[in-house]
Formats: structure tokens, sequence, C-alpha cells
């Protein structure tokens, strides 16, 4: 009881520093919430390699090919402090208290592993992060991991792979990394992040090339009720070669627009799915904190419409 009392008193002081932040509804625009996307289906490509930095090479190289331009550079792997190409320990923003998840059991195995390539005219880079299955051939995530505004870039990915933990087995990419990968065939995010940057509407979610549901089946998405609520909240970690998946439960906050907690965020959480009686109720778009406390973007009205396709 004295743990939720303390989330308690640090959710209300972070909500008072983000309080300037808020809209009504009526404040909102209507446009704001409606579905961008786009199609990557007609390249017919998957970037190949043992780890991630492989991968990046093969695409890097293909981009090259299709371009037929030979001084395209591979900027690196995007951090918090810019692009890596070396492996890194992640950087740990608070105490690290993650396990690691047994991707046999859900909800750990409908949530993935993802690496999204990016290219800007004159160079590619990659992102790392985390997301859910919601469909059969849906991945939910961050729409900051499909339409970049990073940096001297801003637009869509060119090229996704996903790995669904029950496919993979182990909740590892250490051994095979061909078994369990996926393809993205279409990106889809919504006006208000891809078209104004607007944080409130980081949600987004790839159509895959593969149907999943019967091998690992999926998760629900609702909005949330206030208070404090017992949450899993998986990721992966994000650096060139080691990727883990970690999930641990604790008491989280549920706010209108946004869930805090305490558990270890890093490089690779991004698109990390906060996950309450087996339905997701938010999804990782930061690693900046509010207090003391972890946050998520929380599912709302206009992001459950946009996720029903209406």
């Amino acid at each position: 009881m004295k743990k939720i009392e303390n989330l308690l008193l640090v959710v209300l002081i972070s909500l008072s520093l983000i309080s300037g932040y808020s809209v009504s509804a009526s404040e909102i625009r209507n446009d704001y919430a409606q579905q961008t996307s786009n199609s990557v289906d007609q390249l017919n490509y998957s970037p190949k390699g043992k780890n991630p930095y492989e991968r990046s090479q093969d695409f890097t190289e293909y981009i090259k090919k299709q371009t037929g331009n030979n001084n395209i550079t591979f900027k690196g792997f995007q951090t918090p402090k810019g692009f890596s190409k070396e492996a890194i320990d992640p950087q740990l923003f608070v105490e690290d208290n993650r396990i690691k998840a047994d991707p046999t059991k859900s909800p750990y195995k409908q949530c993935g592993y993802l690496e999204m390539y990016f290219f800007t005219g004159t160079s590619t880079f990659v992102k790392q992060g985390t997301g859910a299955l919601i469909d059969k051939d849906r991945f939910l995530t961050a729409g900051s991991m499909l339409y970049s505004h990073d940096h001297d870039f801003e637009g869509w990915a060119t090229a996704s792979l996903i790995w669904v933990a029950s496919q993979d087995g182990k909740g590892t990419l250490t051994e095979d990394p061909s078994s369990g990968q996926n393809g993205g065939t279409n990106f889809h995010s919504m006006y208000g992040w891809t078209a104004q940057e607007d944080s409130r509407y980081d949600m987004g979610y790839i159509v895959m090339n593969s149907s999943l549901e019967q091998l690992a089946g999926k998760l629900g998405y609702i909005i949330p009720d206030a208070g404090a609520v017992n949450s899993n909240v998986v990721s992966y970690t994000g650096n060139a070669f080691s990727q883990i998946m970690w999930g641990n439960e604790t008491v989280a906050i549920n706010t209108p627009e946004y869930i805090f907690h305490d558990v270890t965020i890093s490089e690779g959480s991004i698109g990390a799915p906060v996950i309450q009686n087996g339905n997701i109720v938010g999804i990782t778009t930061t690693l900046e904190k509010q207090g003391s406390m972890n946050q998520a973007l929380a599912v709302r009205q206009e992001i459950l419409s946009f996720l029903q396709g209406q």
C-alpha cells in the first residue's frame, strides 16, 4: 500500500509539471486523429544478416544498388544521444529492475522486437524498438518508430523487421535470427504525429506479411480505468548485437493521457506496451521521465478509434 501511495504522490507532482500541455477534447482538431500510411509492399526486400549491424549493412548496400549511388553511408543506430555504429550498453534511466521474460507465456509471447530501416537520401540509419500483436497481422508500436522527425530527416521508414517472441521461443535473437522473422507491408500512424509532430498522437502499427495469431495469439487494446492497476511492461534491449526480452510486473498509475510506472526502460524500449489484464493500455513513446517515473502514452478514445480503423 505504501508503494501505491508513493506512486500516487509522484504522479500528482508529475501531472502538475505537464498540466500546461493538457487539452480538452473540444480543443483537439479532429484531423489529428486521422490515419496516415505508407506502403512498402512493392519493395519485396528484407534486410539480411545475423545481427543488427550486418542487417544494416545489407540494407545500405541494397539502397546503393537501387539508387545507383555508391556514396550512401550508414549513419548508425539511433539513440537518445545521436547515432552509434558500435555495440553499446543501453543507457538506464532508473535502477535496472527488469527480469528476463518468459516468451512462451502471455502477455510476453505476443510481444516482439522491431528494427526499422530509414533512408534519408544520402545515408541510412536504424531504429530498434518493441511492439505487440493486436491482430493476426498487425504489430502495434510507437508512431515515431515508423515515421521519423529526428535530426536531419523527416519521413517514413523504408523497411522493417519484426520478431515475435513466441516464434523465437527464447526471448533472444542470438542463435537463429531468421527464425520468427517477419516483414512489414504497410506502416500506419496518426496525422497528429506524422504532420504535426504532436507527441499525444505518437502511435502506429505495422501490417505484417504473415499471420501469427494462431501461433502467438493477440493482445486486446482498451482505454484504461483511472487509478493504480497491476501492469506488465515488456521491452527489448536495443543495441548493436544483443536483443533480450525483458518484462516486469508493477503497479502503474493510469491518467487520461499518460500511464506512469517504475519499470526500467532503455534503448529498445520505444514501442514497449503497458499491459493490464491482457489488454494494451499504453505504449512507450519516450525515454524521458516525469519526476522519477517512466511514462507511456495512454490509449484514449481518439487512439482507440484509430486502432479500430474508424
